[in-house]
This record gives structure tokens, C-alpha cells and sequence, in this order.
């Protein structure tokens, strides 16, 4: 949104506010001819008419107020976003490149993992499976026939 557009919301936001103004300002004179004496259908078919005016008026400046908050968002964002720039080019300017990759030590191991850690982790679930099987198959034999029945004693 360009300088040119903010102006002419801007304007119309206060336009709207005048004629929603000047609205009231009609219908606070009508409900006092009401107490002078007009006619009451008169004054209430009136009144109805620039309330329904005034609601149409109310409607209208929300929506120019709603985008004239965007624009103030967006231009504080913007505003943000430069600042943010040039504090992070700024650091960059200062921080010194670093002559060493600190990681060079595991990258061997990454690529290459070790057959006999894996292997060795393999073992160890085979075994734990045997015994978890052992156990299963425990309930079908007596429990005097248990390997370790006798310690349990």
C-alpha cells in the first residue's frame, strides 16, 4: 500500500466519522421536535431510516479502520524486519569464520558405522529374546523341575 492509498483511507475513515456524527446529531434533533410536538410516526420512520444509515456508516469505517490497521502492522513488521537485517549482517560482519569443523571427529563414524558394535547390540537382543522365550515356556514344566528351584527354597 503506498503513502497515497494511507491518505485516502485516512480521509475516509474521518469522513465516515463526520457523517456518522451528523447522523446523531439529525436524530437528537428529531427526538426533541418529538417532545415539541411532531408527529410520532413521522419521527420514528425517520429515526429508523438514519439509524439503518448510521449502522451502514459504522460498517463501512470498520472495515477502512481494519485495513488501516494492516497497513500499520505491515509497515511495523517491515520496520522489524530491516532492523533485524542489519543486527544479523552486523554479526555477520563481526563473528570470524571458524578455520576448523568441530564435527570432522564424527563423521567417520557416520558414514562408516562400526560392524562390531553392531553386531555386539545384535547379540545382546538375540540372548534377551532366548530368555524372554525360556520364561514363556516355563509355565510348562513343574516347578521342582526349575533350574534355579533350589535356590528359591
Amino acid at each position: 500500500m503506498t503513502e497515497n492509498e494511507l491518505k485516502q483511507l485516512q480521509e475516509r475513515a474521518q469522513a465516515l466519522e463526520t457523517q456518522i456524527q451528523d447522523i446523531d446529531d439529525e436524530m437528537e434533533r428529531c427526538v426533541q421536535g418529538l417532545g415539541a410536538g411532531d408527529d410520532p410516526r413521522r419521527t420514528i420512520a425517520f429515526l429508523r431510516d438514519r439509524f439503518n444509515a448510521q449502522l451502514g456508516y459504522m460498517y463501512d469505517l470498520g472495515k477502512v479502520e481494519a485495513r488501516l490497521e494492516d497497513f500499520a502492522n505491515r509497515a511495523r513488521e517491515q520496520g522489524e524486519l530491516e532492523r533485524e537485517e542489519g543486527v544479523a549482517s552486523t554479526l555477520i560482519e563481526r563473528l570470524p569464520l571458524a578455520p576448523v569443523d568441530y564435527l570432522d571427529w564424527l563423521r567417520p563414524h557416520i558414514e562408516e558405522p562400526d560392524q562390531e558394535h553392531r553386531q555386539e547390540d545384535h547379540d545382546r537382543r538375540d540372548e534377551g529374546e532366548e530368555r524372554m522365550l525360556t520364561e514363556m515356556h516355563r509355565d510348562d514344566v513343574e516347578p521342582e523341575e526349575y533350574s534355579d528351584w533350589q535356590r528359591s527354597r
